[in-house]
């Protein structure tokens, strides 16, 4: 049953009303089936707010949030690359468990007398508490579990059900959080493990320590309002037998070359990066997702961009390098939202063929509470004289510049010329953004 509330005030004992559904709304969407799945939510649950992509509800029993959200980006669940999936979501978790921390307690010089530092100081300690593949029917989905915070009077627990969708990502966000006291569940189970174990030194007591298990989810029954109990009890009631339907089953992505004849040329991305489905003709992208979609760099939301404009350039041409270097500078102060650059980088290669190599390097502060800074790395690039390429990756500032400039490079190396391809027509941006002045304020 789903209610609509006056900002999550309910009358005590009081049936919740019935929910009025929009036209644009995305409960509509997900009632009908049109939004990429159809859902049955069994329940109470009220609605605190929807909008086209997004909505946002209270479960009335377990008093844990649950978000809905539909994104345009892709996320790759190949089995080959189950590694490099855990490492993305392993150190995105650790990086928004630190800003949240940090954001907790404010920014502390790291070493400062009675300073306080997060469970992640502690390389040996992980926020992720699982990482599983499901079924939804004959699809496959992802579940992740991981803490937001976790110290003395304060525990948050997020989980993410992850389905990939034929024009994108749909995702189910739960936020539960501890209302009493801290650490009961732990003690508890702490207690019991050292009592089995007939703890009497020091050296027994520290075994016990580092082998009991306090999230294992065989104790989710004996705690259930705590929050790992919480959001592992939601997710388990949407992943169950007839509670999701996806009515638009995500298509076979293959890794490997990506032929781009309206560029005239082809490209292998990086691996974990797939083409989302607002790609067009001259305006290409690839999103490599941790465990959300997104704003580019928000809870490990990394993005490729593969594009061209039209100049004809030449190193000796001072003039046109300088217009060109303006055009780099002015496209990545575009992927900026409002945010001036912390820090700019640019300088030149020589290419091949006589070409032109022109690399940008920038971070951009965070512009809201929660959001993290990005770093973004441009690189513009000759082939074929009238035409500038365009590669663009932007992460979270958690990936080093380095590892940023290995995927721009693996993208330059694995470029190659089609052999036979009409010469590129002038890039239209993409339809969102048609009445933009400039063509290369590209948006996310």
């Amino acid at each position: 049953m789903w209610s609509k509330t006056d900002g999550g005030r309910e009358d005590a004992g009081a049936a919740p009303a019935a929910v009025v559904f929009t036209d644009m709304g995305l409960l509509n969407g997900v009632r009908s089936g049109t939004a990429g799945l159809r859902l049955v939510l069994p329940g109470r649950f009220a609605i605190q707010g929807e909008q086209e992509t997004s909505a946002e509800l209270v479960d009335l029993d377990r008093r844990a949030a649950l978000f809905l959200f539909r994104f345009n980006l892709q996320l790759d669940l190949s089995p080959e690359h189950d590694e490099l999936l855990a490492l993305d979501i392993e150190r995105h978790a650790r990086d928004l468990f630190e800003r949240n921390f940090h954001e907790n307690h404010g920014q502390q010089p790291a070493g400062g007398g009675g300073a306080k530092v997060p469970r992640t100081a502690d390389p040996a300690w992980s926020p992720v508490v699982s990482i599983k593949r499901i079924r939804l029917g004959t699809c496959g989905a992802l579940s992740v579990v991981h803490r937001m915070a976790y110290e003395h009077g304060m525990e948050v627990v997020m989980g993410h059900l992850l389905i990939p969708l034929r024009s994108g990502l749909f995702e189910f966000r739960i936020v539960a959080a501890e209302r009493g006291p801290t650490g009961v569940r732990e003690s508890v189970i702490f207690g019991e493990e050292a009592a089995k174990a007939g703890v009497k030194t020091d050296e027994a007591l520290d075994r016990v320590m580092k082998s009991f298990n306090s999230d294992d989810p065989r104790h989710d029954s004996r705690f259930p309002q705590h929050p790992l109990s919480v959001v592992r009890s939601l997710l388990q009631l949407l992943a169950a037998p007839g509670n999701i339907q996806v009515t638009e089953p995500a298509l076979q992505l293959h890794a490997g070359e990506v032929r781009i004849p309206e560029l005239g040329c082809a490209m292998t991305p990086p691996p974990r990066y797939l083409r989302t489905s607002d790609s067009n003709g001259t305006f290409l992208r690839f999103s490599r997702l941790a465990f959300a979609g997104g704003a580019v760099g928000s809870d490990g939301v990394q993005v490729l961009t593969i594009s061209c404009f039209q100049a004809d350039v030449t190193p000796e041409d001072p003039e046109c390098m300088k217009k060109v270097t303006a055009q780099g500078a002015s496209l990545l102060q575009g992927r900026s939202n409002g945010s001036a650059s912390s820090q700019v980088e640019t300088w030149m290669a020589p290419g091949p063929g006589g070409g032109i190599h022109l690399f940008f390097h920038t971070v951009f502060p965070s512009r809201t509470l929660g959001d993290p800074p990005k770093r973004a790395i441009l690189r513009l690039f000759t082939h074929a004289r009238g035409v500038v390429n365009v590669v663009l990756l932007e992460a979270a500032t958690c990936l080093s510049r380095e590892e940023l400039l290995g995927d721009i490079e693996a993208v330059i190396q694995s470029w190659r010329v089609l052999e036979v391809a009409a010469a590129p027509p002038p890039p239209s941006p993409p339809p969102a953004e048609k009445k933009k002045k400039n063509w290369w304020q590209w948006s996310v």
